[in-house]
């Protein structure tokens, strides 16, 4: 794998799925403790093992290890010989990052059909861009 000058390897730890909670719940209590039983339960660790990847709680990590086979094991594995040797994980996107990289993926593609400049879709970008991330 690539790494720096440093030998600091060029990954960092990312969870294979995230949990969140809507801002617009009925129920955030009980929606916050779903999550926790998900990350921090021993129980639900025993039936749910690396199915949502290598758990990021060390104890409940440290308790299913043993019991990983094959893959999940490989992957624990690797990811144990990381341990202490990587970067913190970039800064979050801010909101609107996804709504611009469709609208990239879009005018992309009308430049790629000859339906659009390129200087069009890098105008209709920035003004897109200005206009969702003031929102």
């Amino acid at each position: 794998m690539p790494s720096g000058e440093d030998g600091t390897p060029g990954q960092y730890y990312k969870p294979s799925m995230f949990l969140g909670i809507s801002a617009n719940t009925d129920h955030p209590e009980q929606a916050a403790r779903l999550i926790d039983f998900l990350l921090n339960d021993r129980q639900a660790a025993g039936i749910l093992g690396a199915t949502r990847g290598i758990p990021v709680n060390e104890t409940i990590r440290e308790e299913i290890g043993p019991k990983l086979k094959d893959f999940d094991k490989t992957v624990a594995d690797f990811q144990g010989s990381l341990e202490g040797t990587l970067n913190d994980p970039p800064q979050a996107p801010p909101s609107g990052d996804n709504a611009l990289q469709t609208t990239f993926q879009r005018d992309y593609d009308q430049v790629s059909y000859g339906r659009m400049s390129p200087r069009e879709a890098a105008e209709n970008y920035v003004t897109e861009a200005k206009a969702e991330l003031r929102s």
